[in-house]
């Protein structure tokens, strides 16, 4: 019933300048339960990525690869917008080819274009050793860590086998942290940032290698034909398997940082990028006084109150190993000065919320931040910051309401959405990872969860929530203008690189206002903002500056608002 009043809903909105919309949202979607009949996942997710749009058709897609289950699960695959509500699974790979074959295997895995042609790849490391603490194969078993599938533009997807391989220049790979890439250093070519623990003795049963990798392929070479170039490597700093990598700009000085996170204590690493394949570790120091607060929770880089610097957001999550104390799941800020080497923890580590144990809140998980709540193209209320609660079944909004970020009480907290009972007492969707953005053509917020859960067979691994308004009563102008006053004539070229013309008509002389959503509905440039004549007009938007990937064009004259989706690709 909602749809019929979603563009009704949008007009009326562009009328209030300052809103505050509820925190409703209808959960739209799930994959079938292995009980149903799926199969995938085939285990816990506690790797997801996008939206993105590799093949170009306008329907945004998603990754996703599986963990800890062995020769009964681990998988690979891309879910698809397939209409209004609805995802279809689009492309799969089976891991058991590439050595999982032990319950507590792990694989990370997000996107890429790392040979710079314009063509998405799939990039996948997995724990592969002949180690059986943790490792894929049996001794003697050789199986390359890391893996990428180039999208072929002539199939139209993804191939069933990787188009490159690499070891990654080690022997074992026992943990596997999150892969993050981007263009670091500024050169031009993406580099992939990764943590990896290479090392266990038996004997003591601890780590005893372990690494911080900054790398690149040699653009002499094409990916079948793939050299790569370790353009920075720390086999010193720790042998704590790191969970937690992200590529940030804290600072703001237009140099890019590295943070990569070491599982116990919550050690931060940070690393920053000088010139070209030259980084420097600025800072490095512990967040908890505790082995067990652990470093799988998420973070996200975020500038909420609009200062010079940025901010890092992050928890913390406790260990569920019956032999190590549950404690509080903590969500804290990190700030600067403006200069990274001068940051610590006494200064710069801010708390600013803790989830009980009691209520398993040694679990925090994955962390997003958007703003769902607020219909796409309309005046923001304030950022949400979206926690998955792990074996809660929860997911937690945290909103900021304004003035000082390091204080408390100037967030608000909120059980966004809990999961329901699937046929018994231990029958959890259990949120580890969360992706939001505005993923089909209602203008709606989404939010896309996925679980941790690989013991239940009645319970989906994927939940889609999205935003529902049409409850909200708002007074507005009861005089509107002729539709026929205004129109988006055209878009093109769509796909685009880097620049396109948008083109519209004006029947009378109006102000207009046209901006530039990305998919996660922030305001990324203001186009037009002014009074215009009657005609035909068209502005030509230059994306140079702005990654891959899909933005909404939003133009409104008086009462009226059309929205355009593009696509950037590079």
């Amino acid at each position: 019933m909602k749809r019929n009043y979603t563009f009704t809903v949008i007009f009326i909105l562009t009328n209030i300048s300052a809103q505050s919309y509820n925190n409703d949202f209808d959960h739209v979607w799930q994959d079938l339960p292995w009980g149903d009949g799926g199969y995938f996942p085939a285990s816990s997710i506690i790797s997801m990525e996008g939206p993105f749009d590799a093949d170009g058709d306008g329907q945004q897609e998603f990754l996703i690869s599986s963990s800890w289950t062995g020769a009964i699960g681990n998988d690979m695959g891309i879910y698809e917008v397939a209409g209004d509500d609805s995802l279809e699974l689009i492309w799969y790979v089976d891991l058991i080819n590439y050595g999982i074959n032990l319950p507590s295997n792990v694989s990370k895995a997000t996107t890429a274009d790392l040979d710079n042609d314009g063509l998405l790849e799939v990039l996948l490391i997995i724990d592969v050793s002949p180690d059986n603490f943790n490792g894929a194969g049996a001794a003697g078993t050789d199986y390359d860590s890391f893996s990428v599938w180039e999208f072929d533009s002539t199939t139209g997807s993804f191939p069933t086998i990787p188009t490159t391989t690499w070891d990654m220049a080690v022997t074992d790979v026992i943990e596997v942290g999150e892969i993050a890439v981007d263009d670091i250093d500024g050169d031009g070519v993406q580099e992939v940032a990764v943590s990896l623990t290479t090392g266990w003795d038996e004997s003591t049963g601890l780590f005893n290698a372990g690494r911080f990798m900054i790398f690149s392929l040699d653009q002499a070479y094409t990916l079948e034909t793939a050299v790569w170039n370790i353009e920075m490597i720390d086999l010193t700093t720790t042998v704590a398997p790191g969970y937690l990598t992200r590529i940030t700009d804290l600072d703001n000085d237009g140099l890019k940082e590295v943070i990569f996170v070491a599982w116990e204590w919550f050690r931060l690493i940070i690393y920053e990028a000088i010139i070209g394949d030259v980084y420097i570790k600025e800072t490095d120091f512990y967040v908890a006084d505790q082995a067990t607060h652990f470093c799988s929770g998420g973070a996200f880089e975020a500038n909420f109150d609009g200062d010079e610097t940025n901010e890092l957001y992050f928890v913390t999550t406790q260990s569920y190993a019956g032999t190590i104390p549950y404690e509080d799941g903590n969500l804290y800020v990190l700030t600067n000065n403006g200069d990274i080497s001068e940051m610590n923890f006494t200064d710069n580590v801010h708390w600013l919320y803790s989830f009980p144990e009691s209520s398993f809140g040694y679990d925090m998980r994955g962390l997003a931040v958007g703003n769902q709540d607020s219909p796409l193209g309309q005046n923001p209320d304030g950022a949400d910051i979206y926690i998955a609660g792990g074996w809660t079944g929860n997911i937690y909004n945290f909103e900021y309401t304004g003035d000082d970020i390091t204080d408390p009480n100037n967030y608000s907290l909120d059980t966004l959405w809990s999961a329901p009972n699937y046929g018994s007492n231990d029958s959890w969707f259990r949120p580890s990872r969360i992706v939001t953005g505005y993923f089909d053509d209602d203008n709606l917020g989404d939010i896309l969860i996925a679980s941790m859960d690989y013991e239940n067979f009645n319970t989906p691994h994927v939940v889609w929530l999205e935003h529902d308004y049409e409850y909200v009563n708002i007074q507005y102008d009861e005089h509107f203008s002729n539709p026929k006053d205004f129109d988006l004539m055209a878009v093109y070229p769509n796909p685009f690189n880097p620049k396109t013309t948008i083109q519209f008509n004006i029947v009378n002389k109006s102000k207009v206002l046209l901006q530039i959503y990305d998919i996660t509905g922030r305001l990324v440039e203001t186009l037009l903002d002014r009074i215009m004549l009657h005609g035909n007009h068209e502005i030509i938007w230059n994306a140079e500056n702005l990654p891959s990937g899909i933005y909404f064009s939003i133009i409104t004259s008086g009462n009226l608002i059309k929205t355009h989706k593009l696509i950037l690709m590079k």
